[in-house]
């Protein structure tokens, strides 16, 4: 006679061994419960991640600068850089005496690009911070919309690398901790049958 209706459960070690006087109140779970929750919780965190990542992202766009568009902070440590490169210039020609115009045509480009970028600079504060704050937040927004890490099933080889500790807090919780220390409470949805 084939046994058709097996089932893993998980309980209290000490309910196991000691029987109900030790551990009265312990709840058995089906395991596809506990897999279920254990996904749910790992999907959470990489999404935890991604927006993260996002918001690192869109951090550094905003202060470096992106592509031929860059941003006000960048327009202004490009502008810095040139005014500096513009002084020591100065400096070196005039050391090298009123004859001398080697550094001429130099001291010209660097002025024009000071001028481009006085321009932009200008160009950038006129558009405002509102215009720009609501760019970043769409930015953000549809990173994270885009994002889909998500796992569909339960891998024990994945869990293993990703989890430390799971703790059943009572019939309906689990507290899932990750190896980066990263801790999520996780409601457990009955897959399978609950026991007693």
């Amino acid at each position: 006679m084939p046994r058709s209706n097996k089932r893993y459960v998980w309980r209290c070690i000490n309910r196991l061994e000691h029987g109900k006087k030790v551990c009265k109140r312990a709840p058995t779970l089906e395991e596809p419960d506990i897999h279920a929750a254990v996904t749910a919780a790992m999907n959470e965190l990489f999404r935890q991640q991604a927006a993260r990542q996002a918001l690192a992202d869109c951090v550094t766009a905003a202060l470096a600068g992106t592509g031929d568009d860059p941003s006000l902070p960048a327009v202004e440590a490009r502008l810095r850089a040139l005014q500096e490169e513009q002084m020591r210039l100065f400096r070196t020609a005039a050391e090298a005496g009123p004859e001398n115009t080697e550094y001429d045509e130099r001291i010209t480009e660097v002025t024009a690009a000071m001028s481009v970028l006085l321009a932009r600079k200008g160009e950038l504060e006129r558009e405002g911070s509102a215009d720009a704050k609501c760019d970043r937040v769409r930015t953000i927004t549809a990173t994270l919309e885009a994002a889909d890490s998500s796992i569909g099933e339960f891998r024990d080889d994945t869990v293993r690398q990703l989890v430390s500790s799971i703790r059943v807090l009572d019939r309906e919780r689990l507290s899932i901790r990750f190896k980066d220390g990263t801790e999520i409470e996780q409601i457990i949805e009955c897959v399978g049958r609950v026991s007693a």
